[in-house]
């Protein structure tokens, strides 16, 4: 199978459903995949690991190190623990790259799609505590598709969202891993562009059978979204004809 031919075809999918957003602008989706890394802090480093890959929204307040006090809109990429503070690595939009903040400075926050509120930080990370298994690093790549190929356009249809429960509920229960531990991140995770490429890049890391599943579930997703979107309809074609020469 062709991977380099499919990914290439995913990420003009991607593209074509991002210029369908009409709430966000497409350089401003696209902007953070170009965003420098910043070097990470020894102590973050040196700091217990709880939860890595993620790519969940938090927006709380925040006290800088001059005292002043601002809002903060991220996305979770990487939470460890370190004394009686939780330490979370962040993509910041308006640091256009990655910072960490400690818990012991935020307060009001809030997470997830559905914005609930986060009283306890210990319970908070614990949502994410099994995202260190190696396991679920293939489970949380083939999702990071799944989910911004579906919410990329600024919609996510009911048929889109069982087409997504249905595909990670499969993959978990083939690797015997408990699908109602995936529910929370379905349900409130929101991919950026980087983090979908990323996830793309690494294709040629999975099984055929896996790479089998991620391409027919995209189909599944294009073709629901072809009751509201016509103009994908050339792009599905131009997939159809990618897998039948990559087979």
């Amino acid at each position: 199978m062709n991977r380099g031919l499919i990914a290439s075809m995913l990420q003009g999918f991607a593209k074509q459903k991002i210029a369908q957003n009409a709430d966000s602008k497409e350089e401003e989706l696209l902007s953070l995949a170009d965003a420098e890394q910043e070097e990470i802090d020894e102590a973050f480093l040196a700091a217990t690991p709880i939860a890595t890959y993620l790519c969940y929204p938090m927006q709380f307040n925040y006290e800088d190190d001059d005292g002043s006090t601002i809002i903060r809109l991220v996305a979770l990429k990487e939470i460890r623990k370190a004394g009686a503070d939780y330490l979370f690595r962040c993509m910041s939009d308006e640091d256009k790259g990655h910072r960490i903040f400690a818990s012991s400075r935020m307060s009001t926050v809030t997470a997830g799609q559905t914005g609930y509120k986060v009283e306890d930080f210990a319970a908070f990370a614990k949502r994410f505590e099994h995202f260190k298994d190696n396991d679920f690093v293939d489970i949380r790549r083939a999702l990071h598709i799944m989910l911004f190929l579906a919410r990329s356009d600024g919609r996510y249809l009911p048929s889109e969202k069982k087409i997504v429960a249905d595909f990670i509920h499969g993959f978990c229960t083939q690797r015997k891993e408990d699908p109602k531990r995936m529910d929370d991140y379905l349900n409130n995770a929101f991919i950026h562009y980087n983090v979908f490429m990323e996830a793309v890049r690494e294709l040629g890391k999975i099984s055929d059978e896996d790479m089998q599943a991620i391409v027919s579930t995209a189909r599944q997703l294009i073709q629901a979204d072809l009751a509201t979107a016509k103009d994908e309809e050339r792009f599905y074609q131009q997939l159809e004809q990618a897998i039948r020469s990559a087979a």
